[in-house]
């Protein structure tokens, strides 16, 4: 749950692009959709960047994929309070687990439920996203923590040793 820049070096960007290439696993949650916003790489594994959110307040998330780890356990509409980050420029390669409701909070911006939680395989390595997460409170509900494990879960996929031999990143 970062925001902003938080690779200092070139060498470290090349470094974790290393890890997902040798087939690592990555979780973002919440602000990590603001993390390094001008590094396309980097959006692209995570499956989109941050574009805006309305006022913190309760809303309605539609599962549409019980298949997946992180969400075969919840309810089909999952209402919880959370400041809800709405993404742009999404990668077309994300697998969608569930949507914001628009009809179900107050915005500026109707008209299109937008995607919450998401996975898909990039660059040799396993992504996980889920938009919510703001406040503290939010780590301590049952639901959410089985949500985030489950995201782990996929992301670790069968634990196997990382392979280097097929990275393409380079060292500056």
């Amino acid at each position: 749950n970062t925001n902003n820049k938080v690779f200092e070096t070139e060498n470290e960007r090349v470094a974790f692009q290393r890890y997902i290439q040798a087939g690592g696993g990555f979780v973002g949650i919440h602000s990590a959709c603001g993390t390094e916003r001008q590094w396309h790489w980097f959006s692209q594994l995570l499956g989109g960047t941050f574009e805006w959110h309305p006022p913190y307040q309760a809303a309605v998330i539609d599962v549409i994929d019980y298949n997946h780890p992180s969400t075969g356990f919840l309810p089909d509409r999952w209402e919880r309070e959370d400041e809800w980050y709405l993404l742009k420029n999404m990668n077309p390669d994300i697998h969608i687990l569930a949507t914001l409701d628009s009809a179900t909070y107050q915005s500026e911006r109707h008209g299109k439920d937008y995607p919450t939680a998401w996975y898909h395989e990039y660059d040799g390595g396993r992504s996980f996203f889920t938009a919510g997460g703001h406040s503290s409170e939010h780590y301590s509900d049952s639901l959410f923590i089985r949500h985030i494990l489950g995201g782990i879960v996929y992301a670790i996929g069968e634990n196997k040793k990382l392979d280097y031999s097929k990275v393409k990143a380079q060292y500056p």
